[in-house]
């Protein structure tokens, strides 16, 4: 690697090496805890991913027959939308229980000897997990305040609105940002084998959840409302089923991979 034969890009490389490569040393687990079993109950990944589904599909019907407001696509696409959204409550039960273990493991690796070979990468890994927990945790907490805007439950000033949207889609940004670098590390890493292409679904839905993020924050700094716009709506929808496929394909494609036979 020619950047390599230099100094200061040896020590990044080094560093982003121990941040993202695959390792054959992969941090202990603890045995699960009541709020370990509680989080698990409440993980609404799988629910959430159905709503997603049905509001996807919608929002084409709605797309493709014109885009007009109050139809029953429109109305069918806002419900799933808004029955989704609800889950983010017991998703941050899920961040900060993934939170509480990050934190624990940075203490973990913190106490190993200083002589012990795996030390700095297992520390590294443990404080990068801390800080995409703790990204993911805000954005869920802006989302809770989203959907309580949402529910007429709180009455949020234009200002306020602006900036729970703003937290909310710069922390899409800086999760799905790091998602990218990490797939993108395994993709090279694992090759063409079947972890490599599991990596590869994941790093395509992460780059499509960069992609609309980035176009959020256009149309917030900007004060445009790209849905509004049907070549724009028609490109952010298909951003946003490109993501929901590879994110679903990701899912079942590891499952195959976790269930099958030695």
């Amino acid at each position: 690697m020619l950047w390599g034969k230099f100094y200061f890009g040896e020590l990044m490389s080094i560093t982003f090496n121990s941040l993202f490569a695959p390792t054959t040393n992969p941090t202990p687990q603890s045995k699960p805890d009541l709020l370990d079993r509680f989080a698990e109950h409440v993980n609404p990944t799988g629910s959430w991913d159905i709503y997603r589904i049905f509001e996807n599909v919608f929002s084409w019907v709605k797309l493709l027959t014109g885009n007009q407001s109050n139809t029953l696509a429109d109305r069918a696409s806002t419900l799933s939308a808004n029955l989704g959204a609800g889950l983010c409550i017991p998703e941050a039960i899920c961040n900060i229980n993934g939170l509480r273990h990050a934190f624990s493991d940075v203490q973990n690796a913190a106490a190993l000897a200083h002589s012990d070979p795996n030390r700095s990468s297992r520390l590294a890994r443990a404080v990068k997990q801390s800080a995409v927990e703790g990204n993911w945790l805000v954005n869920t907490f802006a989302q809770v305040v989203l959907f309580l805007e949402q529910g007429k439950i709180l009455d949020l000033s234009p200002k306020s609105s602006f900036a729970a949207n703003s937290v909310m889609n710069v922390t899409n940004l800086l999760g799905d940002g790091v998602e990218v670098v990490d797939q993108g590390y395994k993709v090279y890493h694992y090759g063409n084998s079947e972890q490599g292409w599991l990596s590869g679904m994941k790093f395509v839905k992460a780059i499509s959840s960069v992609a609309l993020a980035v176009i959020a924050l256009v149309g917030l700094a900007l004060g445009i409302a790209f849905h509004a716009v049907t070549l724009y709506a028609v490109g952010i929808l298909a951003l946003s089923t490109v993501w929901l496929a590879a994110k679903m394909a990701a899912y079942f494609y590891e499952q195959i991979l976790l269930t099958r036979p030695a």
